[in-house]
């Protein structure tokens, strides 16, 4: 029996120890959810251990079963369950040594950690959740979908905790150990996401898309690696606070991690995993660029080749060295002068052709040899070929691009064959050209030992045929082959140039670049003879379909990104550096009322211009030009349409920063909370005012006598008066017309009050037919007038209701509010000068003095 290695063993006591608390906080072995984190764990280990075999699916199965037997499961249900976690393990494990190779990807490899997650918490679990599912369910006696869903949930849930740490923990770690100001911001954005997730998960009731949000922030800020780790704190932090039910709306009951909170912790810390991936490939990219850019200068200055770039009109803008030592000037004496005029006379109109064919046909003019002028008057023999370049957006030519070899020796050489082939065949076999050269008179054809040895054969392995060599092109490519050489029949071009593939001796396909020169015809203008090269250029085919496959798996994350950000139910509006807008969703558009279409390019305060709630002045929302911090900015604000309309919303800022921490935009999203302020503003007036009438109630009432006799309103002095109103015959209303009438009544009589009264009063209704009016700043004998204007106005009412005529009247009684008594004090002095103006015969108005009885209205 192979005994184990120390490495397995730990293994093993890792994935029993995951899968017991697993088990834990999915409340025991009767959760469909089960072991949901430790599958991840295990298949982290074997992966970076290379095991193979049998080894992950016993490790895993006998470790399962272990642990859901510790924990009461049936023996049944408990080996299904287990066979289907260690299938699950070892077939992952499998797959990614056959798709990923070895090992796991690093931080550097954003399309294999998107490769690693789809196997890992997306492909796998939901295989084998819908493959096994069933059979465990009925093992086990749960529902099952409930069982299948939970399953890949859970999955899910392990892989986007323990994944992101175990690929970029060591790199991280290893990255910010040696740059102490990455370590400390790193150690920022860790702990204040942990603090705000602790923070969110204990006080709202849908924490988790304040996390992911949090976490799509840190992944526009901070590179991959970091991210990752970032993310799995965040994970373990949200697992540990909802085991401990601290999360509001999701007590632990029965088991101490909610299984509901499975799939949104999981979406949570997936998405902007995914989005810091693409912003990494995105990052690679254009680190790409910027190399590609660099090896193109070196290349034009380095260059031993002659190169001139120049405008449409051949203004030289930019020469290399190698172009400017051939003429025998300085690279100064040559910017700006015209290329043409540093050719022969006689060809001059070549070169002008070659300039004109180049533009007219868009593609690279054939090498021709002309005679250039040097500064010293010689001339020398040169071979050059123009290229032009073309403006993406008017398609116009813009400038040209020249090659020029000096060919002067060569041509000053020609008795010297023996020694220039011999150099020529040198340097062809030198760069690893393979060279054919064909004979139509002799119906014969030559390949080179590195043309034989390109495709696989021995120098006698083929024979001379002239036409052999297209028995070898792939049969896709063999119109191209003879295209190219019908075209060269009919054309006066020297050059030529082609790509197809050609069959190796072993059966696989070669790329291979055909370059030639026609160094004979006949009368007739039919090519005779010629010769050329062909160069392996299938690795560079090779990496230029992986780059377009980079693009498109680049462009479908955008488009993804793009569709999520559109299908959410906030409004975002995205802005680049400048402040200008790069996106928004549907909801912004509807929000701020302008179309996407219009808005892209626009600066941000004229599209999105919110001012604030309390003051209404304008909310700066773009970070360009101040002081960036990583931390977003909240506000409840006032949003204005160009309609006119507007509508009341809750938004935070967020501004975009790159790995060094320049401002790259702003990220804003905001809600509309229009009905949510119009309800609480209803719920404000109902709380105020009597419901039937319109007018205050008995609570607003007293809070606004209360503030006079405490002195809290001293707005209007300290002469105020309260006037008390009874409605006389009211209940004869009611009982011969009934309440209906009654109700319909007192509207118009608090209609009729409200027209006697000042802006500045408060009409109350108290209850039934009893009625108040606060007088703020009013002397006694305005109050007195204003109480006869109410009781004329009640009195001059003739209130019809169905056919019949009713009539009432009114009784007041007048009392100052006096500071320092109690508000009811005063109410029970109004109340008495009613009383008294009741007996006196009704429809009167009486002032009652605390002093003295109550006094009879002066005449």
């Amino acid at each position: 029996m192979p005994r184990l290695s120390t490495e397995q063993v730990r293994t093993w006591s890792g994935y029993l120890l995951a899968a017991s608390l697993s088990l834990w906080l999915s409340g025991g072995a009767e959760a469909p959810s089960a072991i949901w984190l430790a599958n991840a764990f295990a298949v982290v280990q074997f992966a970076r251990m290379g095991s193979r075999g049998l080894a992950p699916f016993a490790s895993v199965l006998s470790a399962a079963l272990v642990s859901l037997l510790l924990f009461g499961m049936q023996p049944l249900a408990a080996l299904v369950l287990a066979l289907t976690h260690a299938a699950q393990v070892s077939a992952t494990v499998r797959v990614m040594r056959i798709w990923l190779g070895p090992g796991l990807p690093d931080a550097h490899s954003p399309e294999r950690q998107i490769q690693l997650f789809a196997i890992v918490a997306l492909a796998m679990p939901m295989l084998f959740g819908l493959a096994a599912g069933p059979a465990v369910a009925l093992a086990a006696g749960w529902d099952i979908v409930g069982t299948i869903h939970e399953f890949m949930t859970g999955q899910l849930l392990g892989a986007a905790i323990t994944m992101p740490l175990a690929i970029c923990g060591g790199m991280a770690f290893a990255r910010l150990k040696a740059d102490r100001a990455a370590r400390t911001a790193f150690a920022q954005a860790a702990i204040g996401l942990a603090v705000a997730s602790s923070i969110a998960m204990t006080t709202l009731s849908h924490p988790l898309a304040l996390i992911g949000l949090s976490l799509l922030v840190v992944a526009f800020v901070r590179p991959l690696d970091e991210t990752g780790v970032i993310a799995s704190i965040c994970g373990v932090l949200a697992v540990t606070i909802a085991s401990f039910g601290l999360v509001p709306g999701f007590p632990s009951v029965g088991a101490p991690f909610p299984p509901r909170l499975q799939p949104s912790l999981s979406l949570a810390l997936v998405v902007p995993l995914f989005f810091a991936i693409v912003r990494a490939r995105a990052a690679l990219d254009r680190r790409g660029r910027e190399e590609s850019d660099a090896v193109f200068r070196r290349s034009m200055e380095d260059s031993a080749v002659g190169m001139a770039i120049t405008d449409v009109r051949g203004n030289i803008q930019k020469v290399n060295k190698a172009l400017a030592d051939m003429l025998g000037y300085s690279i100064e004496e040559l910017d700006g002068r015209v290329l043409a005029d540093f050719v022969h006379d006689e060809d001059r109109p070549i070169a002008i052709g070659q300039t004109r064919k180049a533009i007219k046909e868009r593609q690279t003019a054939a090498r021709i040899e002309k005679r250039y002028l040097r500064k010293d008057g010689s001339h020398l023999w040169g071979q050059g070929s123009i290229s032009a370049v073309f403006d993406a957006q008017t398609d116009r030519a813009t400038h040209l691009i020249c090659h020029i070899e000096n060919i002067d020796e060569r041509r000053r050489s020609m008795e010297a064959v023996a020694e220039a082939e011999s150099r020529w065949n040198f340097a062809l076999t030198s760069a690893r050209q393979g060279v054919w050269e064909f004979d139509l008179r002799k119906n014969k054809v030559y390949h080179s030992a590195i043309w034989m040895e390109m495709l696989g054969y021995g120098e006698e392995e083929l024979d001379d045929a002239a036409d052999q060599w297209l028995e070898l092109i792939h049969p896709d490519d063999l119109q191209i082959a003879i295209g190219m050489d019908r075209a060269n029949g009919e054309s006066s071009q020297a050059f030529f140039e082609a790509e197809f593939r050609m069959r190796h001796k072993d059966g696989h396909w070669v790329w291979v670049l055909d370059r030639g020169k026609v160094i004979e015809r006949d009368r007739d203008g039919s090519i005779v003879r010629a010769i050329g090269t062909h160069t392996d250029i299938s690795r560079q085919k090779e990496a230029q379909e992986r780059l377009t496959e980079s693009a498109r798996a680049l462009q479908a994350e955008k488009d993804r990104l793009r569709v999520m950000l559109r299908s959410i139910g906030d409004a975002v509006i995205c802005t680049d550096g400048n402040g200008c807008i790069a996106f928004m969703n549907p909801v912004a558009e509807a929000l701020t009322g302008h179309r996407l279409e219009t808005a892209i390019g626009m600066p941000l305060d004229r599209v999105h211009a919110p001012l604030d709630e309390e003051t209404r002045l304008p909310i700066p929302t773009s970070f360009r030009g101040a002081r960036v911090e990583s931390d977003s900015v909240q506000h409840r604000a006032m949003l204005l349409r160009p309609d006119g309309t507007r509508s009341f919303i809750r938004q935070v800022a967020s501004p975009i920063l790159s790995a060094e921490g320049d401002y790259e935009g702003t990220v804003i999203v905001f809600q509309d909370v229009s009905d949510a302020r119009a309800l609480q503003r209803q719920l404000a007036h109902a709380a105020s005012h009597d419901s039937l009438t319109g007018l205050a109630n008995r609570a607003r009432f007293m809070d606004a006598l209360e503030e006079l006799t405490s002195g809290q309103d001293r707005l209007f002095g300290d002469e105020n008066h309260l006037l008390f109103i009874d409605l006389d015959r009211f209940k004869l209303v009611n009982d011969t017309a009934g309440h209906v009438a009654g109700d319909a009544l007192l509207k118009r009589i608090a209609s009729a009050m409200q027209d006697c009264v000042r802006a500045t009063d408060i009409v109350a209704r108290l209850g039934g037919d009893e009625f108040a009016v606060i007088l703020r700043g009013c002397r006694l004998s305005e109050a007195e007038a204003i109480a006869r204007l109410v009781v004329e106005a009640i009195g001059r009412l003739a209130f019809d209701w169905e056919g019949q005529e009713h009539r009432v009247g009114a009784s007041v009684g007048i009392a100052a509010i006096t500071i320092g008594l109690e508000p009811a004090e005063i109410v029970a002095d109004a109340d008495k000068g009613c009383y008294a103006a009741k007996a006196q015969g009704r429809g009167t108005v009486r002032v009652h003095s605390r002093e003295t009885e109550p006094l009879p209205l002066s005449a």
